[in-house]
């Protein structure tokens, strides 16, 4: 099956494998002979192993990090860069923008990704031993590179113990669906006595034979190190005494010099140190711990390895044995000189403290094992290792009770981090189960960060009540309470008092050097300011984009260029801003504006190519808000996923076998209330039922519901582009456009200014005036952007049809056809055939895909498009006559139409068939 799993990985088909068992039953040691086939068939081998308090991503570190660096300046990985460079020595990032405090595992596992394809395009084999040692965020890495599998060349192979009970990591990997676990059993009595018989040692009696097979009791590493006793006894020299695995190792020991036998001794209590730690402890020099380690090998206790000391215990059983043969004074003495050595380690890693803080629980010292772990979770943090963290800080609560002020910081640091990299539902719930239990004379750090991840995980209540716990402990001028309370007016539409705390806290944190501070308080002004004032946003943002420029600060550069990229949706529906604040937030592991940014990104798609288009989009969006508890997000994606199953109407979404059915829709603007309620997002989702009445005829009952759905924003820039579609509708029904669409100043989205600019068209032609220059500005509002621009036509259409231009609106509604045709837009195709019906124009029959949507609106047909291709690649009328097999008359008469259709007079005249027209 390992063997399989190899020749998947080379012909491209990734393949999961989990080894369970017991120790000694084998795991490693079929790793070991997966390595070696692997190299046989020319595989990349990448190998690491977790231990016991190895620290954050130990295992992937010392898998890749040697073979990887090569590939460090390697173009095609600048982007993961900055997330490299945050796990991997030599991965030096070239980018302004590096990760901030947090790479989200699912942010490294997409990195490691990239790396593997640039690594090992003809497949490799990642093995992970020992994976029940390991840390929840290489769990978490390992889990989403398991999920992944499938589309990359690699075949990852990792081992856990599963005794006495399966650790709960365990767990997590085999519940990815292409996991395979093998377990493994003992041996039978009847398959370790073949195996003797097989390696043709010494002749044993039978009752000795007997005995040896009772004795190594179906374990491999017992049956292992028994073959090596009996080879290096001499005859009838076997000492049926030592037939277990303690005896066996206490007599290696017995055999072995003082010297060997102190390394030995050091080395079962602290793991797998350093030389450097190791000579410390033990007192010896560099020569005499060379030759002690030299003869723990020659006794094979120990084996070479990737170690920092080059070699490891041949298996952590043997480990155990050497332990216990220590009386208790000796494993303290020993853990306090560890621990000591590595508490005054310059630049010590998260690993290293973990281990300090273990030796000193281990010597009796509960108090700076508990600031060890403080430390620890101050060097995670760092390393972007979130969870680890957390574990630290937890075992430092448990070692004296409390919550330490020290790990009160810690805790306060990564509740932060958590926030900017988009967990906020984990820095949330990170910090209420703290507060709980917290005195309130010290909870004044943690309630500001908790309230400040309550607001960026849209969680307006819950941020609400700890901005009311806040107001009790803390100064009616303190800062973070100013900024806590914009952030408060901001969640209830407060717009005046957000702009004005934001702009007065922005202006006290220059005054007290928090530049940080000041770039979210002006993104919380000019956030504000959208709803009001597009001039002053615009203003306040980039204030806070120079200022976060100046001081270097990506994290509030990322998260202020994707506002801004909202203030272009006053004049087009252009993504570029947001494919770079997408980009630069990946690299930063900023997942949360990541799926804000992919939220934005589907709204400029579906305004260009249409829902079905946007649809993947905003369902991976989703799924992500989903798993960051990002509720707002969430409340957005359902809203926007509403819509899409509205316009698909009886056609199947993209990735799916069945059209929705009508229930699937109500679901979904349910979610998106539910959640909008906590979070204060998607207040428009309503709305989705005035589009849905509108497709179905009844104009009276759209408007009706779309006002209903935004009478919340009427006083607010209009960025929702059904607010336009409303107040068009209210023209087309006899209302006044300077009614219908109000202030100017409000009206946002470029859609919103196209309907206005039609509603004026209308106006105009029922009052008997040339309604050419309104149309005109209109078509240019939304030149790029032909779902809207369809959209809009059609609502019009009919009347500029009864008010004599009818080859006007006859073109619009072909043109909207042919687009709704080639982009699967089946809900409005359904409408504008209907309204091609109500004037009485033949309704073109099945697809309109073969005719590009320019062409159809002059109404040309697939066969003259076909003719047009050729025409515009330069071909003669009697050489298109050859390429279709018609005849050159044909060929003229179907020209002849076409120019007559497009009102031009030359071939040369006649416009592209190419798509790219529309």
């Amino acid at each position: 099956m390992l063997t399989g799993a190899i020749e998947a990985a080379k012909c491209g088909r990734g393949e999961v494998m989990l080894l369970t068992g017991e120790a000694g039953v084998g795991k490693t040691r079929l790793l070991i002979e997966t390595q070696q086939v692997a190299e046989v068939r020319d595989v990349l081998v990448l190998k690491g192993r977790a231990i016991e308090s190895g620290g954050a991503y130990r295992p992937l570190l010392e898998a890749f990090a040697r073979a990887s660096a090569p590939f460090a300046d390697r173009k095609e990985l600048a982007g993961v860069r900055p997330i490299l460079a945050r796990v991997l020595p030599g991965w030096v990032s070239d980018q302004d923008v590096l990760a901030p405090m947090a790479d989200p595992a699912a942010v490294l596992a997409e990195a490691l990704i990239l790396l593997l394809r640039a690594m090992a395009a003809g497949g490799a084999v990642l093995l992970i031993d020992d994976v029940h040692w390991a840390d929840e965020d290489t769990i978490s890495v390992l889990s989403y590179l398991a999920d992944s599998v499938e589309q990359l060349p690699l075949a990852l192979i990792m081992t856990a113990r599963t005794e006495p009970l399966p650790p709960d990591c365990l767990e997590r990997l085999s519940a990815v669906p292409s996991m395979r676990q093998l377990s493994l059993r003992r041996l039978t009595p009847s398959e370790v006595g073949e195996a003797l018989r097989a390696q043709e040692l010494p002749a044993l009696a039978p009752e000795t034979f007997d005995q040896l097979v009772t004795a190594v009791d179906g374990l491999p590493l017992v049956l292992d190190e028994f073959v090596r006793q009996l080879r290096e006894s001499p005859p009838d020299g076997f000492d049926m005494k030592a037939t277990t695995l303690a005896a066996a190792v206490q007599k290696r020991l017995r055999s072995l010099p003082a010297d060997a036998r102190v390394a030995l001794d050091a080395m079962s209590v602290v793991g797998e140190p350093d030389s450097e730690l190791l000579g410390a402890i033990t007192g010896l020099d560099e020569a005499r711990l060379s030759l002690a380690i030299h003869d723990a090998v020659s006794s094979t206790l120990l084996v070479p390895a990737s170690t920092p000391l080059g070699v490891t215990w041949r298996h952590p059983l043997m480990r155990d044995a050497v332990r216990d043969l220590l009386l208790p004074l000796q494993r303290q003495s020993l853990a306090r000189s560890a621990a000591d050595q590595l508490a005054t380690a310059a630049d010590p890693s998260d690993g290293q403290l973990r281990q300090a803080a273990e030796m000193y629980e281990l010597a009796g010292y509960p108090d700076q094992a508990a600031r060890k772990l403080i430390q620890a979770a101050h060097a995670a943090v760092r390393n972007a290792a979130l969870d680890v963290a957390e574990q630290h800080l937890a075992a430092a609560q448990a070692l004296t009770g409390t919550m330490p002020e020290a790990a009160l910081e810690v805790l306060v640091e990564r509740i932060e981090t958590l926030t900017l990299a988009g967990r906020a539902g984990d820095g949330y719930h990170s910090g209420i189960a703290v507060l709980q239990t917290l005195a309130a004379g010290n909870a004044r750090p943690l309630l500001v960060a908790t309230a400040r991840a309550a607001y960026a995980g849209g969680l307006g209540a819950e941020g609400a009540e700890l901005l009311a716990r806040l107001q009790e402990v803390a100064e009616p001028a303190d800062l973070d309470l100013v900024v806590l309370r914009a952030h408060s007016a901001l969640v209830d539409r407060q717009t005046a008092e957000a702009i004005q705390l934001g702009q007065l806290a922005a202006a006290r944190a220059l005054d007290e050097g928090r530049f940080e501070v000041a770039c979210e308080a002006l993104l919380i002004a000019g956030t504000a300011a959208q709803r009001r004032d597009i001039d002053l946003a615009a203003r306040v943002l980039h204030q806070a984009l120079a200022l976060s420029e100046a001081h270097r600060s990506s994290i509030w550069q990322v998260q202020i260029l994707a506002e801004i990229g909202t203030l272009n949706l006053a004049t087009d529906s252009n993504p570029t801003r947001f494919h770079q604040a997408r980009e630069r937030a990946t690299a930063a592991g900023m997942l949360g504006t990541v799926v804000l940014m992919d939220t934005w990104i589907g709204r400029t798609t579906f305004s260009r190519d249409g829902f079905m288009a946007a649809y993947p989009i905003y369902l991976a969006a989703g799924e992500q808000a989903r798993q960051l508890q990002l509720i707002n997000l969430y409340a957005v994606t359902r809203a926007h996923l509403a819509e899409c199953l509205l316009f698909a109407d009886d056609r199947p979404l993209p990735g799916r076998s069945r059209p929705a059915r009508p229930s699937e829709l109500d679901d979904l603007v349910e979610e998106a209330i539910a959640a909008g309620k906590k979070s204060g997002r998607a207040p428009w989702v309503r709305s989705i039922y005035g589009l849905r009445a509108w497709l179905h005829g009844d104009n009276s009952t759209a408007i009706r519901l779309i006002d209903e759905s935004l009478r919340n924003m009427q006083d607010e820039w209009h960025i929702v582009p059904w607010w336009g579609v409303g107040a068009l509708l209210r023209v087309v029904a006899d209302t006044d456009p300077e009614e219908a669409f109000g202030s100017p100043k409000l009206i946002g989205h470029h859609a919103n200014w196209a309907a206005r600019r039609y509603g004026a068209a209308i106006w105009e032609l029922r009052n008997s005036r040339s309604p050419s220059e309104s149309i005109a500005e209109a078509d240019y509002l939304v030149r790029h952007t032909p779902f809207h621009r369809h959209m809009l036509r059609t609502i019009i259409a009919p009347v500029v049809y009864q008010a004599g231009m009818e080859a006007a609106a006859e073109g619009w509604l072909r043109e909207a056809d042919a687009f709704c045709s080639a982009a699967g837009e089946r809900a409005l195709q359904r409408r504008v055939r209907h309204i091609l019906g109500s004037i009485g124009v033949k309704v073109p029959r099945g697809s309109r895909s073969a005719v590009p949507p320019h062409l159809a609106r002059l109404g040309i047909t697939a066969r003259e498009t076909e003719i047009l291709r050729l025409v515009n690649a330069g071909l003669s009328n009697a050489e298109i006559s050859y390429r279709l097999f018609i005849s050159t008359r044909t060929v003229e008469s179907h020209v002849s139409s076409m120019l007559q259709k497009a009102g031009l007079t030359t071939r040369e005249q006649l416009p592209s068939a190419s798509s790219a027209g529309d």
